[in-house]
C-alpha cells in the first residue's frame, strides 16, 4: 500500500497536458496559469485562501487571508487546534493524516505529519508531507529546527523566491505555488492546485480550507462548522476517545520503530493528572507566569485575541516549558530561549494573521482594461487591491 511516506511517481510526460504546464507553452504576458485554469489580468483563484491576485501575468500575493477560511494548526510539542476550534494535545512518534478529502488510506491529495521524540519524552513535527495529486509530492524536513529542507518528489528542491512561483523540476512545471517569507520567523508557504494551502516554519504547520471544500477530515478535524464532530475517525465514527480518534488517522505503513512501542496520552497539565509532566502546582505556577510574558491576555498589538485562543496558548505552553524543566534540570536559561525564539514565533505569527484576514467577498471589483471575461468559466472576483502599499508580510 502505498503512503505519505514512500508515494510512487509517475510518468510526467503521460501527464503533461492534463497536470502541467512546460516553460515552452507559457500563457500570454497578462494571463496567469493556475491548475488546469486559466485566469485574467486581476482575477483570483476562487477556492484558494491565500489572497493572490492575476498581475502583469505573474500571482502577487498581497499578504492578505481569506477570513471566510477555516485554518488549523498543529504547533510546539505538537499541540492541535482544529478546523473548527477545537484543541487538544495528542503526543505519539507516529505517522498521522492532518488532512485529506475522504476516510480512505489513499486520497487524491493530503497533507501528512510525521512526529518524532524531542524535549525528553514530548513529541515534535520531524517531517510534512504535501500531496498535491499523484505526481506533485512535496516533503519539508524541519527535523534540526535550524532550517527547513523542501523536497519535490524525493529531490531536494531550494524554495527561495519571495513571490509565489511555480515548483519546477526537470522541466516540469508542477501546479503548486510556493515561496518563502523570511524574518524572525521564516517560513514557507505553499498553495496547490487541491486547493489546500499551508505555512510551514520550524515551529509551526498552519492549514486553510475554503468552507466549500466539504467531506475532508484527519487530526485537523472535519472543516464543516461543527465542532461535536470534529472527532471523526477513519470509520466515519464520531467518538469521545482522543486516542481512538488519533489513532485511527495513523498511515497504514509507520517507518519509526519509536512509534510500534509509544503508548502517550492525553494530559490536563494545569491540573497535573496523569501523563509526562509531573512537576508540582507551584512550578507550574511558575512556569506559566514566564509563558504569559510572550502570551497576550486578551489584546496585543492592537489585536484582540479570543479567549478560548489565550487559554490554549497557555496551556500549550506551559506543558512545554514543564518537559523542558523536567528534561534540563530546571535549567532556566534553556527554558529562556525556548520561550524567545519557539514560543514567540508562533503567538506573532497567530497575531499577524489575525491582522491578515480579509473580507474578500465584500471588496470593490472592476473589470481591468481592454480585457474580457471567458464565458462558460467559473465566476471569479477580479480584485483590485493597492498592492504597491502592501505586497508581503
Amino acid at each position: 500500500m502505498t503512503t505519505p511516506n514512500d508515494f510512487s511517481y509517475h510518468n510526467h510526460s503521460y501527464f503533461t497536458d492534463k497536470y502541467f504546464i512546460y516553460h515552452e507553452t507559457s500563457a500570454p504576458k497578462t494571463t496567469c496559469i493556475f491548475g488546469e485554469e486559466s485566469y485574467n489580468e486581476g482575477e483570483t483563484v476562487p477556492l484558494l485562501c491565500y489572497h493572490i491576485i492575476c498581475t502583469s501575468g505573474i500571482w502577487v500575493h498581497t499578504g492578505m487571508v481569506n477570513n471566510r477560511c477555516r485554518k488549523a494548526r498543529v504547533y510546539w510539542d505538537p499541540h492541535v487546534k482544529t478546523f473548527d476550534n477545537k484543541h487538544y494535545n495528542y503526543h505519539k512518534p507516529c505517522n498521522f493524516s492532518l488532512v485529506q478529502p475522504g476516510l480512505i488510506q489513499t486520497p487524491k491529495y493530503g497533507v501528512y505529519a510525521q512526529f518524532a521524540e524531542c524535549i525528553g519524552l514530548g513529541t515534535c513535527i520531524e517531517k510534512i508531507v504535501f500531496k498535491d495529486n499523484n505526481n506533485t509530492v512535496i516533503t519539508i524536513s524541519v527535523r534540526n529546527k535550524e532550517e527547513l529542507t523542501v523536497f519535490l518528489n524525493g529531490k531536494e528542491f531550494p524554495v527561495s523566491s519571495d513571490t509565489p512561483s511555480f515548483m519546477v523540476q526537470d522541466g516540469v512545471q508542477h501546479p503548486v505555488l510556493a515561496w518563502s517569507q523570511t524574518g524572525s520567523n521564516s517560513r514557507l508557504l505553499f498553495a496547490g492546485s487541491s486547493n489546500l494551502v499551508l505555512e510551514v516554519s520550524k515551529n509551526h504547520v498552519f492549514l486553510w480550507l475554503h468552507p466549500s471544500l466539504t467531506d475532508h477530515y484527519g487530526l485537523c478535524g472535519t472543516s464543516n462548522g461543527v465542532q461535536d464532530d470534529e472527532f471523526t475517525t477513519r470509520s466515519g465514527n464520531v467518538v469521545n476517545s482522543l486516542t481512538s480518534f488519533a489513532d485511527s488517522w495513523m498511515t497504514d505503513t509507520q517507518t519509526s520503530p519509536e512509534c510500534l512501542t509509544s503508548q502517550r496520552f492525553k494530559r490536563n497539565i494545569i491540573l497535573n493528572e496523569t501523563g509526562l509532566c509531573t512537576l508540582g502546582n507551584d512550578t507550574l505556577l511558575d512556569l506559566e507566569a514566564i509563558c504569559r510574558q510572550k502570551v497576550p491576555v486578551v489584546q496585543h498589538s492592537g489585536q484582540v485575541v479570543e479567549a478560548a485562543e489565550v487559554n490554549a496558548l497557555m496551556e500549550a505552553c506551559t506543558f512545554d516549558l514543564c518537559l523542558l524543566y523536567s528534561n534540563t534540570g530546571g535549567n532556566m536559561t534553556a527554558i529562556e530561549e525556548y520561550i524567545d525564539t519557539v514560543i514567540a514565533d508562533v503567538v506573532v505569527r497567530i497575531i499577524e494573521i489575525e491582522a491578515d484576514l480579509i473580507d474578500v467577498e465584500s471588496l470593490t471589483t472592476i473589470a481591468p482594461p481592454n480585457t474580457t471575461i471567458a464565458r462558460g468559466r467559473p465566476k471569479r472576483r477580479r480584485t483590485y487591491l493597492k498592492i504597491e502599499q502592501k505586497v508581503y508580510l
